[in-house]
Formats: structure tokens, C-alpha cells, sequence
């Protein structure tokens, strides 16, 4: 149920000869915090005929709307209750009797104008048969009709309800074996128009004009009644107690209830329960024979602005709202609610696909347009304005921005574009995160760890490639040309460091080699330094030697001037000796020849001593010994000269000397003076 209990809808009061309408706003509530369409039962007839259990029983209640058995009406006013089914409100109105004499007429003609005005099923409750009375009841169908003709255009009308008579407490034998074979037979005869009076029949002509009208007025209404109402039906149900003296209070006793009911009521009863539900249709307002749009299913939330509007109209003279202002109040109402119904509809299955954040951009516009276009052909469907275009483009516009051809992020969209943004960006952090930064990447790069820039180019490439391969969400793209354009700089002073280590490295190389070679030139220098120390030791001594050399030279010098001071003196006296020897050698010679005969020996002896003792004072070597020669030859004799010996042998005519040395060598005899010889390198050189 919709609440506890049963609510005054409207209550009704006299002021005089005007009545006064008020409205319970706790009802109004109710129904504002519904927002499906309405099935609007009511139920008005005379009181103390049974309506209010009728509504009970209708809404699968025994109790609930106020029935109490007696001669007079308990309800007043107009009372609702109801209760929510599959996709809509079921609503019952229980009216206030009708013809009660402490009521004055006019409340019985908002009471059915209200009835006319606010069902969408209308039960006049009849107790018996149809009367001309309760035909006549309905004259303000007649009233209303000709107010909504002044109202609305030509191709459109009001939606009036479904009519059924059900006529209570009937007797099924009554009609049975007359001339109406169903209620349907017998109520068609009802409304079936009457022909009018035989002028012929009538002696008084004002009274044949007065009965005339009275025809014509009666079938103007049943006209009426044919033509406005949606469907028109009857009904009968018997008795609904056993005992109708004794057993109507035990009714609405619910320990008592199904021991008085009558079962043939009963089934008559729950029978046409199902036959008004399966016939019971939405409240409408407003139907179209043209371009015109039917409000054809009014939200409850709707409903309780029209039963305002309603409320305030039959308290003026003209009875009839306007039904248009109505109409057009209800359906600016309707879309906005709609309009609501859309944002949270997106919202909620907006909120239920941001779980799955973050999704590409074109993820995101395709779930985004394919859900705006669903809610939009609902709204379309449900949408009842007149200007359907620019309430579709206001609608859109809450979801979206149009700037000409070109989409911009807008209205609740835009929520989820920068949501799904925020979780990519969030994302990408954390990928950027496991790829470079985990893996010290960045680490090495912002520090220029590299051995060398390709090394650092290529792992950046293989994290980019893996970043795009993974990425999820819009903010990938300006994520990952944003760290690019980061490690681009940091690359850059990664490449400046390098070259600058690389010059570093030069320089250091040069450095060191310069230095290794300033250690060379400087051991270089040391041992030069050494040497030059040694040179100098070596000077000081080669000058000490020198000097000594000097001294010893001098020395010798002077000892050599002697000496040979002593050995010219010596060889002068010498030569001078040799001189005197060779002469008397030639001398000796001579005589040698002339007398060959003659032994010399003597002469020999002593010439060779003469010679040995020249040639070892001149220093040019000695002379053999001279052997004394005969006609025969020349005897051995030794000679010392050149500080050597030899010996000298005659051999034929050949003569011959040996060096200690173990040389021989020839003697010839030369020219100089008879002078023996020997040749040595080519020379001859003379003894």
C-alpha cells in the first residue's frame, strides 16, 4: 500500500450556498514521491449503498475505507488510497454519497465532476435498477462537454474514463425472462435515445412542448454519455450477505466476514474485480485526433498537480478547469521529472561503467552516446509537449554541450570524461611507475648513469613501446609525450654529461699520460742530473787525470827533451861513429876484395862489432852477425839489430836470416855499398 491507511483526498464543506474545496496535502505528498503512471479507480453513487467495501475489496482488503451499516453516509469528502503494481500505481477513489439531503446540489456536481475528471475507470454504483434519476445525475457530462469545446482546439477533446453501471443488490431473476438477455442488452436500452411524443397524443400544445424538451434534453445527455465515455458497461451483483436483515454488520467484520458473505456475491464479485482490472487503463488527460500528443499516462507525481489545478477550479463559477493550462502545466511538470529520471538513469549506469575506468576515449563516447540515445528515445516515447525539438535539444544539453558540428565536454558527461581522465592519468602513473622508475630507469637517466646515449635511447624505446602496448584510457597519449619530452631534456644533459666525460676522459688520459711522461722527463732529468753529477765527478777526475796526464806528460816531455837531447847527442856521436865505421868498412871492403885470398876474419869480427854497436845506439834494428865468407861462402854470424836476432846462412849463392819470431827471411846483397837487404811489405830495407 502506498500508506498505512486510507487518506482525505479532498474534503468538502458548505459556506452558505457555496461549498468550500480543500485539499489534504499529506495525500499530495503520497503521490508526489511516486513516479509511476496512475490507474485511477473511483466509485461514487448514492451513500449507504456499498462503495467503500467495493474499494476495499478492490484493493485486496477487508477493511481499510470506513463501512459502517446504517441509514446514513459515513464518507465525506473524497478518500484515496492504493497501492503500487508491476510498472504502476493502482489509485481507488471512494466518493462521498450522492443525494444526501444535508448536501446541497452543487456538492454532488463537483463531487461528479471531479469523479469525471480525475478517473480513468468511473463505477457509478447503483443499488437496484437503472432510473431515469440516475441518468439525469449525469448532467454534468453535458456541462463539461460543452466547456471543453470552448476550451480546446477542434482536434482535440478530453479523456473522459470508462462508465460502468453496477447495479448492487439486483436479483439475477429480474432479468431473467424479460426482454434484455445481459446487463450489456439492458443498459444499451438505457441509453438507447427516446423517440419523441406524438404531438397527436397531447390535447395541451405547452405541455406537448414541455415533455418534448424533456426528451431532447435526456437524449442530448445519453449522447453524451455514448459518445465521450471511453466504454461504457453494467453490472450486477445479488446480495452480499446471506441474511440482508441480520448479516450486513458482520460484514466488515473480518472474524465474521466469510461466514455472512453470500458466495454467489462473492464469486460475482471477484469476477468482475479481474474484469475491471484487465480493462483498467492509465489516466490520461488529453487525446489526439491529429498532430496532438495524448498525455496517456500520467506519473502519480503529475497527478497531484492536476488534482490542484482541479481542486481549484470547481470552486469558481465556471466549475471546468482549463483544461489546456492543465494539460500544459502537467506535461512541463512531466518533463522535468523525466528530465530527472534521465540524469539518474545515466548517472546510475554511468556510475556502474565508471568501475570499469579507465577505458579509451572512444570507449567512453560510444557507451556515453549509445546510452544518451536510449534515454533519449525514451524520453522521446514518454514526452507529451508540443515542442518536441527544442525540449529534446534542452535535454541533450544537460548531458552534453553543441558548439555547430562540433561535440564539446559538457553537463554530466563531462563528470565522467574527467573522471575516466583522472583514473587513465592515475593509471599511467603507476605503469610509468613499474617500467621506469621501478626498474631504476629514471633513476639512471635523471643521475646520467649511462655508459652511453644509445643504451639509454634504446631502453626508453623499449619502455614506451611496452607503455603504449599496456595503456589504458585518454590520458595516455599526453602522459606519455609529456615523460618523453621530459627524458628528451634529461637525454639531452645525459648527452652534454657524456661528451663532457668523454673530454674528461681525454683530458685525464692526456693527463695521466702527461704526467707518466713529466715522471719519465723527470727521472729523465734526474738521471741526467745524476749523470751530469757523474760527468762532473767524472770531469773533476778527468781534469785530475789531465792534470795528472799534464804533469806525467810534462814530465815525460822533459824526461823525452833529455832523452832525446841525450839520444841526438848520442846518435851525432853515433853517427858520427857510423860515419867512421863506414869508412873503414868501405876501407875493408876494398881491402877484402883485393885480397880475397886473405882471411879477415878479424876484420870481420870487428867490423860486425862496429856495426852491432851503431845499429843499437840509431834505434833502427841490428844487424846479424856478418859470417866470414871465403870464395865459398858466408859463414854463420849473429847480429842483433831492430831488437831482433837472426841468423844468417849460406845456401849457394842465397843468403838467409830468421827473426826470433821463428820468420826467415832472404838477404840480398844491394848496390849500396855491397849492403845486405830483405824485403818486407814491398820496401826494401837495408842492414
Amino acid at each position: 500500500m502506498i500508506s498505512e491507511r486510507p487518506l482525505e483526498l479532498i474534503k468538502l464543506s458548505k459556506q452558505g450556498k457555496d461549498v468550500k474545496v480543500e485539499l489534504n496535502e499529506e495525500a499530495i505528498k503520497i503521490l508526489e514521491k511516486f513516479n509511476e503512471p496512475v490507474k485511477v479507480l473511483s466509485i461514487i453513487g448514492k451513500y449507504r449503498t456499498g462503495k467503500s467495501y467495493f474499494a476495499n475489496r478492490f484493493l485486496g482488503v477487508k477493511s481499510g475505507f470506513s463501512v459502517v451499516y446504517g441509514v446514513e453516509g459515513v464518507t465525506k469528502g473524497i478518500w484515496l488510497w492504493g497501492k503500487k503494481e508491476d510498472d504502476h500505481i493502482l489509485l481507488v477513489l471512494d466518493f462521498q454519497g450522492l443525494d444526501d439531503i444535508k448536501e446541497n446540489d452543487k456538492v454532488d456536481t463537483i463531487l461528479f465532476t471531479l469523479a469525471i475528471l480525475l478517473s480513468s475507470f468511473l463505477i457509478i454504483n447503483v443499488l437496484g435498477v437503472i432510473e431515469r434519476k440516475h441518468i439525469q445525475d449525469l448532467h454534468c457530462i453535458s456541462k463539461i462537454a460543452k466547456k471543453i469545446q470552448e476550451q480546446v482546439e477542434n482536434n482535440q477533446s478530453l479523456y473522459y474514463p470508462d462508465l460502468l453501471f453496477l447495479l448492487r443488490d439486483c436479483p439475477i431473476e429480474k432479468f431473467l425472462g424479460s426482454k434484455h438477455k445481459n446487463p450489456k442488452s439492458y443498459l444499451f436500452s438505457i441509453l438507447k435515445k427516446e423517440k419523441l411524443p406524438d404531438e397527436e397524443d397531447f390535447d395541451d400544445e405547452d405541455e406537448y412542448e414541455l415533455e418534448k424538451k424533456r426528451i431532447e434534453k435526456r437524449n442530448q445527455l445519453k449522447e453524451h454519455i455514448v459518445n465521450n465515455f471511453k466504454s461504457h458497461y453494467c453490472e450486477i451483483l445479488p446480495f452480499p450477505v446471506k441474511n440482508p436483515n441480520t448479516d450486513f454488520p458482520k460484514l466488515d467484520n473480518e472474524d465474521t466476514h466469510d461466514d455472512v458473505i453470500n458466495e454467489e456475491f462473492d464469486k460475482s464479485l471477484m469476477n468482475l474485480i479481474k474484469k475491471i482490472k484487465e480493462n483498467l487503463g492509465y489516466k490520461a488527460i488529453v487525446k489526439t485526433k491529429g498532430s496532438f500528443k495524448a498525455f496517456d499516462k500520467i506519473p502519480a507525481r503529475v497527478f497531484s498537480i492536476i488534482i490542484k489545478e482541479y481542486v481549484q477550479a470547481v470552486q469558481g463559477s465556471n466549475l471546468i478547469p482549463d483544461l489546456m493550462g492543465v494539460y500544459d502545466l502537467a506535461v512541463k511538470n512531466h518533463t522535468t521529472t523525466m528530465i530527472e529520471n534521465a540524469k539518474n538513469k545515466y548517472i546510475q549506469a554511468m556510475d556502474k561503467e565508471s568501475k570499469k575506468f579507465p577505458i579509451s576515449g572512444k570507449e567512453l563516447d560510444e557507451i556515453h552516446s549509445k546510452l544518451l540515445e536510449q534515454i533519449k528515445q525514451e524520453f522521446i516515447k514518454n514526452y507529451y509537449g508540443d515542442d518536441e525539438g527544442k525540449d529534446i535539444q534542452s535535454f541533450k544539453e544537460i548531458f552534453e554541450i553543441y558548439d555547430k558540428n562540433t561535440v564539446l565536454i559538457g553537463g554530466y558527461y563531462k563528470k565522467y570524461f574527467d573522471q575516466n581522465y583522472e583514473k587513465s592519468k592515475q593509471h599511467c602513473k603507476e605503469l610509468w611507475k613499474k617500467l621506469a622508475i621501478d626498474s631504476k630507469f629514471m633513476e639512471k637517466l635523471e643521475n646520467a648513469k649511462f655508459e652511453s646515449y644509445e643504451e639509454c635511447k634504446n631502453q626508453l624505446s623499449r619502455i614506451r613501446e611496452q607503455f603504449i602496448e599496456e595503456i589504458r584510457g585518454p590520458a595516455g597519449t599526453d602522459f606519455i609525450l609529456q615523460k618523453m619530452e621530459e627524458c628528451e631534456v634529461l637525454q639531452r644533459s645525459l648527452m652534454i654529461k657524456l661528451e663532457m666525460d668523454e673530454k674528461l676522459r681525454i683530458q685525464e688520459e692526456k693527463a695521466i699520460q702527461a704526467e707518466i711522461e713529466n715522471e719519465k722527463k723527470t727521472k729523465q732529468l734526474a738521471q741526467l742530473e745524476s749523470n751530469y753529477e757523474q760527468m762532473i765527478k767524472q770531469n773533476e777526475q778527468l781534469e785530475k787525470d789531465i792534470q795528472l796526464l799534464k804533469e806525467n806528460r810534462k814530465k815525460q816531455q822533459e824526461y823525452f827533451e833529455t832523452e832525446l837531447k841525450k839520444q841526438k847527442e848520442k846518435i851525432e856521436m853515433l853517427e858520427k861513429e857510423k860515419q867512421n865505421a863506414a869508412q873503414k868498412q868501405m876501407d875493408l871492403m876494398k881491402e877484402m876484395m883485393n885480397a880475397q885470398m886473405f882471411s879477415l876474419v878479424g876484420l870481420g869480427g870487428l867490423g860486425g862489432l862496429g856495426l852491432g854497436g851503431l845499429g843499437g845506439l840509431g834505434g833502427l834494428g841490428g844487424l846479424g852477425g856478418l859470417g866470414a865468407f871465403s870464395g865459398h861462402g858466408l859463414e854463420r854470424v849473429g847480429l842483433d839489430i831492430d831488437r831482433g836476432c837472426y841468423s844468417s846462412k849460406s845456401k849457394g849463392h842465397k843468403k838467409f836470416y830468421t827473426l826470433r819470431s821463428g820468420e826467415r827471411r832472404e838477404l840480398f846483397t844491394g848496390p849500396k855499398g855491397g849492403r845486405f837487404y830483405y824485403t818486407s811489405g814491398g820496401n826494401k830495407r837495408y842492414i
